[in-house]
C-alpha cells in the first residue's frame, strides 16, 4: 500500500515550490524479513521525501531547479550506464522508478529543439570540492536523438556518456555507452508497442548489456 502526497505552489516572480512525499505499508512483510539473498532487511513500512525543490527561471531563457529532485539519463529500459547523477541503480522489478531524488542544482538552457544542462550534485558533499558536476547536450535529428554527457565526481575519474535513440518504422532502437575506465559499460535494445484496442497497448523490449 503506497500513499503519495504532492504539494505544488506558485510563488512570486514565477517561482514554483514542489514537494512529493511517499509512505509505504506492506502487511505481507514481517518486521524481521530479509531479502532473498539475506543481505538487506525489508521494512514492513517506511516513509520518504522523494522530491523537494524550487523551480525558477531567468527571462524564460535559462531554467533552474534547486533541491532534491528526480533525474534519470539514458534510454535503456533495464539498465542505464550513462545515468551518472544517481548513486543507486533502478529496481527493474517495478515499472516506475522508485528511487528518491538527488540533491542537485540543475541549469537548463533550451536552444531550439536542443537542450543543454549543467548539473551540480550535492549528495554527500560537506565542502565545495566535494560537489559533483556534469554537463549534458541533447540533440535531436529528425526521428532520432543523441545525448552527450560528461561527468566528474569527487574521488572518481571523469566519465563520458553517449546515448542514441531512433525510430526504425514502428520499432524504437536505442543504445548508450559510458566511458571512464575499462571495461566500457554499454547497453543496446529494441522496443515495440502494439495497440490492440482503443485503450490498451502491449509492449515488447529486447535489451542486451
Amino acid at each position: 500500500n503506497t500513499l503519495w502526497l504532492y504539494l505544488d505552489s506558485r510563488l512570486r516572480n514565477e517561482i514554483r515550490a514542489y514537494a512529493k512525499f511517499r509512505g509505504v505499508i506492506d502487511p505481507t512483510v514481517r518486521s524481521d524479513a530479509s531479502s532473498p539473498f539475506g543481505l538487506v532487511a525489508i521494512p514492513a513500512s517506511y516513509s520518504d521525501v522523494e522530491e523537494m525543490k524550487l523551480l525558477l527561471n531567468a527571462e524564460k531563457k535559462v531554467f533552474f531547479t534547486v533541491g532534491k529532485q528526480k533525474i534519470k539519463w539514458g534510454s535503456g529500459k533495464f539498465w542505464n550506464p550513462t545515468d551518472f547523477m544517481n548513486s543507486s541503480y533502478r529496481d527493474v522489478l517495478y515499472s516506475d522508478d522508485r528511487r528518491s531524488g538527488v540533491s542537485l542544482v540543475k541549469t537548463h538552457v533550451p536552444v531550439g529543439a536542443a537542450n543543454f544542462y549543467l548539473v551540480n550534485s550535492f549528495n554527500g558533499a560537506d565542502r565545495l570540492n566535494r560537489i559533483g558536476t556534469a554537463v549534458r547536450a541533447e540533440l535531436p535529428f529528425h526521428s532520432s536523438e543523441t545525448a552527450l554527457t560528461l561527468s566528474k565526481k569527487p574521488d572518481e575519474k571523469a566519465a563520458f556518456g553517449v546515448d542514441v535513440s531512433a525510430a526504425l518504422g514502428d520499432v524504437d532502437a536505442y543504445g548508450e555507452a559510458a566511458f571512464s575506465e575499462f571495461p566500457t559499460r554499454w547497453v543496446a535494445g529494441l522496443s515495440y508497442d502494439y495497440k490492440y484496442s482503443d485503450a490498451d497497448t502491449v509492449g515488447f523490449a529486447l535489451e542486451y548489456f
